[in-house]
């Protein structure tokens, strides 16, 4: 059986025979395509959990700030803590917590509890749902 291009092989996509056993190729014919991204959006039964940002001492009079409870409002941890790394001018770190499905922890040196709570607030994260915390007065 013969193709219509009179070579009786098939062609891959993208070439073309010449008729005399062999194929050009041509790159203009294939537009390249747009990259796919994917986004998944996870739900779980039951209440939401509370974003949670707290004020912790570290190594003596050192603070830092730390916030949990983000995934559930769709906020990513690399974004929230590259956000707050330029809005607060200061070092963040993201790390998972401990357990199963914990988590992930953004944290921030230094008290930031109000520049925190407004960059949340920002990204569409309600008021109602943040629980701010400061551990670090009251100790002397």
């Amino acid at each position: 059986m013969r193709s219509l291009t009179g070579s009786s092989r098939i062609c891959n996509p993208g070439t073309r025979s010449t008729g005399r056993g062999r194929t050009q190729s041509s790159s203009k014919d294939l537009a390249p395509h747009p990259p796919l991204v994917f986004t998944y959006v996870y739900s779980r039964k039951g209440e939401l959990k509370r974003v949670s940002i707290v004020v912790k001492t570290r190594q003596g009079r050192r603070a830092t700030t730390c916030v949990t409870g983000f995934e559930s409002f769709q906020v990513g941890a690399d974004d929230l803590a590259e956000e707050l790394r330029k809005a607060c001018a200061s070092s963040t770190s993201v790390n998972p917590l401990p357990g199963k499905a914990a988590g992930q922890e953004v944290m921030v040196q230094g008290k930031q509890l109000k520049a925190v709570a407004d960059l949340l607030i920002a990204k569409g994260v309600p008021k109602q749902w943040i629980e701010v915390k400061d551990t670090t007065t009251g100790k002397k």
